[in-house]
């Protein structure tokens, strides 16, 4: 036979249902420990700003919002900004920019890990980097180890220096296109190569062609596609 009450029930004790308990609401001021998992069809809500969805045995992780249009990732269980823990925050906004930043723990560089076709080769990883010397990377893991292949470097707000890095045995270039590069003269290279030249080329002939060089003896080269001619100073 079913039990029905009208009225409120006021429990001290425990109660122990073997079957389905179907209720209309709940409202739970203490805690709930569940042994099972918890199946819903609708939201679950967290309806307050500095309560956090904590993840793992451990409290590893917590997903809260601040009230303020971020969403945030922080290790541990904590909800509040600072401390030395790695996090994540992505803020939307109701109109303009959507930010991700990423916060390294203290001492930690944060790491954004990029993978092309599923990762399952070395040149399809890549990594893009913040470290604790005032630099921004980019690596790849082509050769089976992270090499830094492009490098800025603030100098600690004394100045900034670019560094753009070939692998082993590879150049270093930077690739400038005008005009979209739909045409061969739009078409330029800037390049340190391994036998210590520093070279600028164009692609105008249909074929990288160097216009200017300087050699590790200083010796520097002009060279004239009209004429076909190379002068060496």
């Amino acid at each position: 036979d079913n039990l029905v009450v009208t009225g409120d029930i006021d429990l001290e004790g425990s109660i122990d249902v073997n079957g389905t308990a179907n209720l209309d609401a709940v409202d739970i001021d203490g805690a709930v420990n569940m042994a099972a998992d918890l199946t819903s069809t609708a939201n679950i809500i967290i309806d307050a700003d500095d309560k956090a969805l904590v993840l793992g045995a451990d409290q590893d992780a917590s997903i809260f919002s601040d009230g303020a249009g971020k969403v945030k990732i922080a290790r541990g269980s904590t909800t509040t900004i600072g401390g030395t823990e790695g996090k994540i925050f992505f803020e939307v906004r109701d109109s303009g920019d959507t930010d991700i930043q990423a916060y390294g723990g203290e001492g930690g560089a944060a790491n954004l890990y990029l993978y092309a076709d599923q990762g399952d080769d070395n040149a399809d990883a890549w990594k893009i980097e913040a470290d604790t010397s005032a630099g921004f990377g980019i690596s790849s893991y082509g050769s089976g180890a992270w090499i830094q292949q492009f490098k800025i470097d603030n100098n600690s707000g004394a100045g900034a220096d670019v560094y753009v890095k070939g692998g082993e045995g590879g150049e270093a270039s930077l690739r400038l296109y005008a005009d979209e590069g739909d045409d061969n003269a739009d078409k330029w290279l800037i390049q340190s190569d391994t036998s210590g030249n520093y070279s600028i080329q164009s692609y105008s002939t249909g074929s990288w062609v160097d216009h200017f060089k300087l050699d590790a003896n200083s010796r520097i080269s002009l060279s004239n596609n009209d004429s076909g001619t190379s002068n060496t100073v």
